[in-house]
């Protein structure tokens, strides 16, 4: 599951460069999740946006303290405005923490909780600093 989770913020964006910031490599990652049953009728563009904002907090530098509107936007883009929502398959391995992290982020918005959250996600990833994919620019995050 780390391994995934690596992988999937090095697909989202990050990762040791450009090239594994590419959506490319995310349709290929999700596809190989088992995410995507069918490449097809998938809105790669709308899963990255997805990713991008889910995962912000880990990927810029500095202090961000999260808030009520930010799980309100990552519910908009997860469940309201999704145009895969009937088309993707969560895999089992992750329902349990794409629940868990929804909570976790409802509870420190509520908190307005601030902290410098990649600098508390890396060293869980990573063994080694000098492996720690580049954080995001803000223009890198557009969504």
């Amino acid at each position: 599951m780390e391994g995934d989770l690596r992988l999937q913020l090095d697909a989202g964006g990050g990762g040791g460069g450009e090239s594994k910031r590419a959506v490319d490599g995310g349709d290929r990652l999700w596809e190989e999740m088992g995410l995507v049953p069918d490449a097809r009728d998938y809105d790669f563009a709308h899963q990255r946006r997805m990713i991008l904002a889910l995962y912000e907090p880990w990927l810029l530098d500095g202090h961000r303290r999260l808030r009520e509107e930010d799980v309100a936007e990552l519910w908009r883009l997860f469940v309201l405005d999704n145009p895969n929502k009937f088309r993707s398959r969560l895999p089992r391995e992750w329902f349990f923490v794409n629940r868990l992290q929804w909570g976790v982020y409802a509870i420190l918005a509520k908190l307005e909780a601030e902290a410098s959250w990649r600098d508390h996600i890396l060293p869980l990833l990573y063994d080694d600093p000098s492996d720690y994919p580049p954080p995001y620019t803000a223009a890198e995050l557009q969504r």
